[in-house]
């Protein structure tokens, strides 16, 4: 397995104690600071080390499942401050999240089409080939997620040509970063693993497993205090994010080959998900700031 902060290699989740331990010592505020954020804040002596990891890595628990436990804890117990927003989004939170998606959705493109290029299995092929079509192209005659994305964008007064002209905030470069990075070094299982994990945000299912609240309101998608564009783009991921993420993390539970080692790199991608979040919110504050000028 790799330590899911640095990515050294280990052998066991004692060895990964003993690394962390190590790192400590030499003052390394990375390892500190992840396995704090890990556990809630809760001090860890270095003897617990290896019993902390157990319960972060849970080996005992199926790789599906797991997976939509830990994206819980992250990102649901204490919900993420953009979750939260998206109960009742302000048109700012709205624009922020179409400015810096419109990247996430590039870099999507890319590291899935690293899956289509390695992987061997045909039902993966034509499950990414139809993942890409969907979310850049449009599929069945519905218009691609992208598309719908901007059309959110410009039902809330903001031009076509104005989103495309923004680059990216520094938090969802570096995400990308890393998502592209795991691309570019581990297997197309590991990263198919890495991306649709981060479907769960949508999961409306995961409140079954004790998720304080859903990713937005339900109650916009029918409501006319939002654009019927607004309601559209949230849709379209209320409707497909059960399916898409539950489907893809079973394939890859089937088909990984070092367990331990696919969950490291599915924490690495919802950490960086975690900071992308933090874009989109940040996006939001600087459109809130200009607009008070």
């Amino acid at each position: 397995m790799i330590c899911p902060v640095c990515e050294d290699k280990v052998q066991t989740l004692h060895d990964l104690g003993v690394h962390f331990g190590n790192m400590s010592i030499r003052g390394d505020a990375n390892h500190t600071s992840w396995i704090y954020a890990e556990l809630g804040g809760k001090y860890i002596d270095y003897s617990d080390l290896e019993e902390a990891f157990d319960m972060v890595f849970s080996p005992q628990v199926s790789l599906a499942k797991w997976a939509r436990l830990a994206f819980i804890r992250k990102f649901y117990t204490d919900p993420h401050p953009f979750i939260q927003a998206m109960q009742k989004p302000s048109i700012p939170v709205l624009l922020g999240y179409v400015i810096e998606h419109r990247f996430f959705l590039r870099n999507w493109i890319r590291t899935l089409s690293s899956v289509i290029h390695s992987t061997t299995s045909e039902e993966v092929f034509n499950y990414e080939i139809e993942n890409v079509a969907t979310e850049y192209i449009g599929f069945n005659g519905r218009p691609s997620h992208l598309d719908l994305l901007i059309r959110m964008g410009e039902a809330l007064g903001m031009t076509r040509k104005r989103i495309m002209e923004y680059t990216p905030l520094p938090e969802t470069s570096k995400a990308i970063e890393v998502w592209y990075s795991i691309s570019s070094h581990y297997s197309w299982v590991d990263t198919m693993g890495a991306m649709h994990v981060l479907e769960l945000v949508a999961d409306r299912t995961l409140v079954d497993d004790g998720a304080k609240m859903h990713y937005f309101d339900p109650g916009i998608l029918n409501s006319s205090e939002y654009p019927q564009e607004v309601r559209d783009f949230l849709m379209e991921g209320y409707k497909a994010d059960v399916d898409h993420a539950g489907k893809a993390l079973k394939i890859v539970e089937s088909e990984t080959m070092d367990d331990l080692t696919t969950r490291s790199i599915m924490i690495r991608s919802m950490d960086a998900f975690y900071l992308y979040l933090n874009a989109r919110l940040r996006r939001s504050r600087m459109l809130e700031a200009a607009w008070g000028e």
